[in-house]
Protein backbone atom coordinates (compact mmCIF):
# COMPACT_ATOMS: atom_id res chain seq x y z
CA UNK A 1 0.00 0.00 0.00
CA UNK A 2 2.60 2.25 0.90
CA UNK A 3 4.34 1.93 -2.45
CA UNK A 4 1.20 2.57 -4.20
CA UNK A 5 0.65 6.10 -2.62
CA UNK A 6 4.34 6.65 -3.16
CA UNK A 7 3.91 5.77 -6.97
CA UNK A 8 0.45 7.92 -7.15
CA UNK A 9 2.78 10.87 -5.61
CA UNK A 10 5.46 10.75 -7.45
CA UNK A 11 3.41 10.30 -10.53
CA UNK A 12 1.40 13.57 -9.54
CA UNK A 13 4.64 15.45 -9.02
CA UNK A 14 6.20 14.47 -12.59
CA UNK A 15 2.70 15.14 -14.28
CA UNK A 16 2.97 18.80 -12.40
CA UNK A 17 6.53 19.78 -13.11
CA UNK A 18 5.92 18.67 -16.71
CA UNK A 19 3.29 20.52 -17.00
CA UNK A 20 5.18 23.43 -16.41
CA UNK A 21 6.13 26.08 -18.63
CA UNK A 22 9.63 26.72 -18.45
CA UNK A 23 10.84 30.22 -17.60
CA UNK A 24 12.46 32.16 -19.99
CA UNK A 25 15.69 33.91 -18.99
CA UNK A 26 16.85 37.21 -20.36
CA UNK A 27 20.49 36.83 -21.44
CA UNK A 28 22.46 40.04 -19.55
CA UNK A 29 25.71 41.35 -20.62
CA UNK A 30 28.49 43.34 -20.06
CA UNK A 31 29.47 46.56 -22.13
CA UNK A 32 32.72 44.63 -22.71
CA UNK A 33 30.46 41.46 -24.12
CA UNK A 34 28.03 43.96 -26.60
CA UNK A 35 30.13 43.61 -29.60
CA UNK A 36 31.01 39.92 -29.17
CA UNK A 37 27.71 37.31 -29.62
CA UNK A 38 28.24 36.67 -33.06
CA UNK A 39 25.34 37.00 -35.87
CA UNK A 40 22.81 39.42 -35.67
CA UNK A 41 20.73 40.46 -32.70
CA UNK A 42 19.66 43.27 -30.34
CA UNK A 43 20.83 44.36 -26.88
CA UNK A 44 18.41 46.24 -25.02
CA UNK A 45 19.64 49.13 -22.30
CA UNK A 46 17.89 49.53 -18.89
CA UNK A 47 18.29 50.72 -15.69
CA UNK A 48 17.21 49.86 -12.43
CA UNK A 49 15.19 53.25 -11.26
CA UNK A 50 13.64 53.35 -14.74
CA UNK A 51 9.42 53.10 -15.22
CA UNK A 52 9.69 52.95 -18.81
CA UNK A 53 12.44 50.08 -18.53
CA UNK A 54 10.31 48.28 -16.37
CA UNK A 55 7.85 48.58 -19.05
CA UNK A 56 9.90 46.55 -21.35
CA UNK A 57 11.32 44.24 -19.61
CA UNK A 58 7.56 41.95 -20.21
CA UNK A 59 8.06 42.65 -23.55
CA UNK A 60 11.79 41.82 -24.12
CA UNK A 61 10.30 38.24 -21.87
CA UNK A 62 7.11 38.21 -24.55
CA UNK A 63 9.38 38.59 -27.61
CA UNK A 64 12.06 35.92 -26.60
CA UNK A 65 9.14 33.45 -25.50
CA UNK A 66 7.66 33.67 -29.23
CA UNK A 67 10.98 32.75 -30.51
CA UNK A 68 11.50 29.54 -28.12
CA UNK A 69 8.18 28.18 -28.50
CA UNK A 70 7.25 28.71 -32.33
CA UNK A 71 10.86 27.64 -33.71
CA UNK A 72 9.75 27.29 -37.22
CA UNK A 73 7.76 30.38 -37.66
CA UNK A 74 10.51 33.00 -36.17
CA UNK A 75 13.00 30.99 -37.59
CA UNK A 76 16.00 33.42 -38.20
CA UNK A 77 15.03 36.36 -36.20
CA UNK A 78 16.89 38.27 -33.64
CA UNK A 79 17.52 37.43 -30.25
CA UNK A 80 17.63 40.37 -27.30
CA UNK A 81 20.11 40.59 -24.85
CA UNK A 82 20.17 43.13 -22.15
CA UNK A 83 22.60 45.76 -20.92
CA UNK A 84 21.74 47.37 -17.18
CA UNK A 85 23.34 50.83 -17.25
CA UNK A 86 23.23 51.18 -13.81
CA UNK A 87 25.96 48.54 -13.20
CA UNK A 88 29.08 50.33 -12.64
CA UNK A 89 31.15 48.24 -15.59
CA UNK A 90 28.30 49.38 -18.18
CA UNK A 91 27.34 52.96 -16.62
CA UNK A 92 30.48 54.43 -18.87
CA UNK A 93 28.04 54.24 -21.86
CA UNK A 94 24.83 56.00 -20.43
CA UNK A 95 25.35 59.66 -21.72
CA UNK A 96 24.05 62.00 -24.18
CA UNK A 97 25.91 62.31 -27.43
CA UNK A 98 25.99 66.07 -28.86
CA UNK A 99 26.87 66.66 -32.11
CA UNK A 100 27.55 70.33 -31.19
CA UNK A 101 29.94 68.92 -28.65
CA UNK A 102 31.97 66.42 -30.71
CA UNK A 103 31.33 67.16 -34.05
CA UNK A 104 30.93 63.34 -35.24
CA UNK A 105 27.68 64.40 -37.31
CA UNK A 106 23.97 64.09 -36.51
CA UNK A 107 23.31 61.66 -33.53
CA UNK A 108 20.66 58.79 -33.21
CA UNK A 109 16.92 59.24 -31.34
CA UNK A 110 14.17 61.79 -31.89
CA UNK A 111 16.64 63.97 -30.16
CA UNK A 112 20.22 63.07 -31.60
CA UNK A 113 21.74 62.22 -28.01
CA UNK A 114 22.46 58.77 -29.05
CA UNK A 115 25.44 57.51 -30.94
CA UNK A 116 25.11 54.31 -32.36
CA UNK A 117 25.46 53.64 -35.76
CA UNK A 118 28.49 52.58 -36.87
CA UNK A 119 29.77 52.09 -33.68
CA UNK A 120 32.22 48.68 -33.57
CA UNK A 121 33.32 49.56 -29.99
CA UNK A 122 31.05 49.57 -26.71
CA UNK A 123 33.27 52.18 -25.41
CA UNK A 124 32.40 54.23 -28.23
CA UNK A 125 28.95 54.00 -27.51
CA UNK A 126 26.73 57.14 -26.38
CA UNK A 127 22.80 55.75 -24.76
CA UNK A 128 21.65 58.98 -24.36
CA UNK A 129 18.36 57.74 -22.37
CA UNK A 130 16.62 54.81 -21.24
CA UNK A 131 14.60 51.83 -22.43
CA UNK A 132 16.75 51.83 -25.44
CA UNK A 133 17.01 48.90 -28.47
CA UNK A 134 19.97 48.79 -31.01
CA UNK A 135 20.92 45.91 -33.26
CA UNK A 136 24.21 44.68 -33.75
CA UNK A 137 25.51 42.52 -36.99
CA UNK A 138 27.93 41.69 -39.17
CA UNK A 139 29.00 44.19 -42.58
CA UNK A 140 29.86 42.70 -45.75
CA UNK A 141 33.39 43.61 -44.96
CA UNK A 142 33.31 41.56 -41.54
CA UNK A 143 33.02 44.54 -39.40
CA UNK A 144 31.00 44.10 -36.71
CA UNK A 145 28.72 47.21 -36.27
CA UNK A 146 25.37 48.69 -34.45
CA UNK A 147 22.94 50.40 -35.87
CA UNK A 148 20.27 52.24 -33.28
CA UNK A 149 16.62 50.59 -33.63
CA UNK A 150 14.32 52.44 -31.11
CA UNK A 151 14.37 54.14 -27.51
CA UNK A 152 10.88 54.15 -25.29
CA UNK A 153 8.41 51.46 -24.66
CA UNK A 154 6.37 52.45 -27.51
CA UNK A 155 9.19 52.55 -30.10
CA UNK A 156 10.71 49.69 -29.10
CA UNK A 157 7.04 47.61 -28.99
CA UNK A 158 6.71 49.04 -32.93
CA UNK A 159 10.30 47.65 -33.56
CA UNK A 160 10.36 44.07 -32.11
CA UNK A 161 6.51 43.63 -33.63
CA UNK A 162 7.83 44.95 -37.11
CA UNK A 163 10.96 42.71 -37.05
CA UNK A 164 8.91 39.40 -36.15
CA UNK A 165 6.49 40.54 -38.84
CA UNK A 166 3.14 40.44 -36.54
CA UNK A 167 0.07 42.25 -37.77
CA UNK A 168 -1.89 45.10 -35.61
CA UNK A 169 -4.21 42.84 -34.80
CA UNK A 170 -1.61 39.81 -33.00
CA UNK A 171 0.15 43.47 -32.01
CA UNK A 172 -2.78 44.33 -29.80
CA UNK A 173 -2.19 40.19 -28.29
CA UNK A 174 1.36 41.13 -27.04
CA UNK A 175 0.10 44.23 -25.26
Amino acid sequence: MKKLIMLVLVSILALTLGGCKKETKVTFLSGQDIFTQGGTYFVVFYRDDCPDCESVKPLVITYLELLRDEPKEYEGKSTIYAVNLSDPANEGIYRTYSEARKGWGPGQGDSGTFWVDGVEDFDMLYIGETAALISIGTTLEGATKATFQAAGYDAIYARLTEHLGLEQQEQQQYQ
